[in-house]
């Protein structure tokens, strides 16, 4: 990877015990192989750390400097090893990995590659009432500090358009890569934006985040993106954030059957499925891609479109009582439908395919095209409408 200043810097990366690094893989173009990760602190003690930093200081060609934390990339063209044991003040996590430090296109991060030794788990998981708050607190915290770096970059006026939508994007999923493997080595990770491994097909706990739902609207300069966030357990969804950082706002919420609630952070108030929906719906619709089959399906109903960006911002306009019905049918993944459907559920929505089924997740192909949330006291009218729509042709 070629740096904004022209250069690649390939060296040992270092490690600093009170920081107890994890760093996330990652495979990009053009790099032949190479394991490459974004180097992210996650304390020994599992705490947010790193909340100052991001793609913003300055290159240097022998040195990144990564907010407060002092890595550094000592030797160019110089791959550093790990030969596997336990570092100091760290779980004795690791295995063997070639350490990479130096600048990628879109900051100023040490560079480490780092495969994590996780245990087996049983695909059968009952999370505790500790467990939920721990996990929980996690997520949301996890969501805001990812949105409040993808706010930093745009704030910094380096980049603009595609650019500015790729930066953003690597930033937010580096972060969260690294605390979530910091936090929970032994989970299974699905990304939008690191490459997929079946190794998370053995898990119970799974973590499935967007680092950044609408990079479009992102790279516009627009309020409708997010960051997701979200647990699933056994292919079923638990808890989940969304990020709504243009517009300072958070929505949680646990999906468990014994724990159901959800929550807000920011302005507004949370629309709960059981409240009433107004004869003329308002539909939440894509901005940039809708078909002629929605169009069809919300006349039927006598509604209105009301487009935007981000299929986590869309959710969130029904769950803050701007829009009354989302539906989609094509494009979506799970990273996109996850952390959205589990407030929704959590506030007591209907979530469901087109026909009416439930998703699951965690799935090999991560595709998870069609997504309906409406009120519950409206999905058989939904559904029907959908049908007439042409929308199953």
């Amino acid at each position: 990877m070629v740096g904004p200043g022209g250069y690649r810097l390939w060296g040992e990366g270092h490690y600093w015990p009170e920081y107890g690094v994890i760093g996330g893989i990652r495979r990009l173009p053009g790099d032949a192989g190479r394991p490459v990760g974004t180097l992210l602190a996650a304390s020994s003690s599992g705490e947010l750390a790193n909340d100052s930093t991001g793609p913003g200081a300055a290159c240097h060609p022998h040195k990144c400097g990564f907010g407060r934390f002092p890595w550094e990339a000592p030797g160019c063209a110089r791959p550093g090893l790990f030969t596997g044991g336990t570092i100091p003040g760290s779980r004795p996590a690791f295995q063997p990995f070639r350490g990479v430090g130096g600048c990628l296109t879109w900051g100023c991060a040490a560079i480490l590659a780092a495969q994590l030794q996780s245990g087996e788990q049983t695909m059968s998981h009952t999370m505790t009432l500790e467990e939920v708050e721990r996990d929980l607190a996690f997520a949301i915290a996890a969501a805001r500090s990812a949105g409040e770096r993808a706010l930093s970059i745009r704030v910094a006026e380096r980049w603009e358009g595609r650019m500015l939508a790729d930066v953003g994007d690597q930033a937010c999923d580096g972060y969260l890569q690294g605390i979530l493997q910091g936090r929970y080595p032994a989970d299974g990770i699905l990304s939008e934006e690191t490459a997929d491994s079946p190794r998370r097909l053995e898990k119970a706990r799974t973590w499935i985040i967007d680092p950044l739902d609408g990079t479009r609207e992102y790279s516009q300069l627009r309020h409708d993106w997010a960051v997701h966030v979200a647990l699933t357990i056994s292919g079923e969804t638990a808890l989940a954030a969304v990020a709504l950082p243009a517009q300072d706002l958070i929505l949680w919420g646990v999906s468990t059957e014994d724990g159901r609630r959800a929550g807000i952070e920011g302005p507004g108030e949370l629309v709960s499925g059981d409240s009433e929906c107004p004869e003329s719906p308002r539909v939440a619709v894509s901005r940039s891609h809708t078909p002629p089959w929605v169009e069809t399906f919300t006349d039927s109903l006598g509604g209105t479109m009301v487009p935007e960006g981000s299929a986590g911002n869309k959710v969130s306009l029904l769950l803050l009582g701007k829009a009354d019905i989302y539906v989609h049918k094509v494009g979506l993944k799970e990273w996109d439908t996850c952390a959205p459907e589990t407030v929704a559920r959590a506030l007591g929505w209907t979530v469901c395919k087109l026909h009416g089924e439930e998703h699951r997740y965690n799935q090999p192909d991560p595709k998870n095209h069609e997504l309906v949330i409406c009120r519950p006291a409206w999905k058989e009218r939904v559904v029907e409408a959908i049908a007439k729509s042409g929308a199953l042709d």
